[in-house]
């Protein structure tokens, strides 16, 4: 048989075997030449050998049974994984665990203490009983006596007192036995006992004093013949003169005006606390 192959070699099948030496069998006896055959990787490719010689048949069949099988030997990735890389079950399990949710405290509210100065209540309460007066009897619903004007203070005090869930300060500010009605002197002894009373009297800057230092729902103390008289200072001014509001001032409840220099003025009441 011949053909453009018979001077390199005439064949009809490939044996391949591992090595260097493969046959090609004719029809009659294998004939062994030495040419580069590609062999098994054990990843399951072929590795291909430096060709060392052969004629273009046997290299066009290298290289068609090269590329038939994956033209080179596969890849194993076998690189280890670093440390740092790995995670176990329970990192993972650390790492996905949910952060608990930190309540926001809740501050106690704080209440503020009730302020026992309630002198600017006093002024307030008083005017509720403003025409008060014992021609159609109103007057009896604070006093039943007819001088009433230390009762109307005291009155006046205990209410302010409850109406903001105090207990009012005047346990001490008693009727004296055999009296129909509190004296004006128990008021001014009650302020002197408690430190709470604020003499004018005999100051030379009366006007002064006053203006400096009496407040609005201060107790007026007044004093003239014997005789005496008080109420709630509702303003005062500058030249120390000052506003009030008054029971059993004409048999009722009323306003009036007071000149710092007036000479019944002894004192005042300033009930702080």
């Amino acid at each position: 048989m011949a053909n453009i192959f018979t001077k390199n070699l005439i064949c009809c099948s490939y044996a391949p075997t591992f090595g260097y030496n493969s046959y090609f069998t004719c029809g009659f006896a294998p004939m062994q030449m030495a040419m580069p055959i590609p062999f098994f990787n054990i990843g399951g490719g072929f590795i291909m050998p430096q060709q060392t010689s052969g004629n273009i048949f046997t290299r066009r069949m290298n290289r068609a049974l090269y590329y038939s099988g994956g033209g080179s030997s596969p890849r194993i990735n076998n690189t280890p994984q670093k440390a740092s890389e790995t995670k176990s079950a329970a990192d993972v399990k650390k790492v996905e665990k949910p952060k608990p949710q930190t309540k926001t405290k809740v501050q106690p509210k704080v209440t503020k203490p009730v302020s026992r100065d309630l002198r600017a209540d006093f002024t307030n309460t008083a005017y509720k009983y403003m025409g008060f007066n014992e021609a159609d009897g109103s007057s009896r619903m604070i006093s039943k006596s007819g001088e009433w004007c230390a009762d109307f203070i005291k009155y006046v005090i205990n209410e302010s007192y409850r109406e903001k869930g105090l207990t009012p300060p005047t346990s001490d500010l008693r009727i004296e036995p055999g009296m129909p009605h509190l004296r004006v002197e128990n008021i001014k002894q009650w302020g002197i006992r408690h430190g709470n009373y604020l003499s004018v009297a005999n100051k030379s800057n009366k006007a002064q004093t006053i203006a400096e230092k009496v407040k609005k729902g201060d107790i007026i103390i007044l004093r003239e013949n014997g005789a005496s008289h008080t109420g709630f200072v509702t303003k005062v001014y500058a030249d120390g003169s000052f506003d009030s509001i008054e029971g059993n001032r004409d048999d009722r409840v009323k306003t009036a005006h007071y000149k710092a220099s007036d000479p019944s003025l002894s004192g005042f009441v300033q009930l702080k606390s």
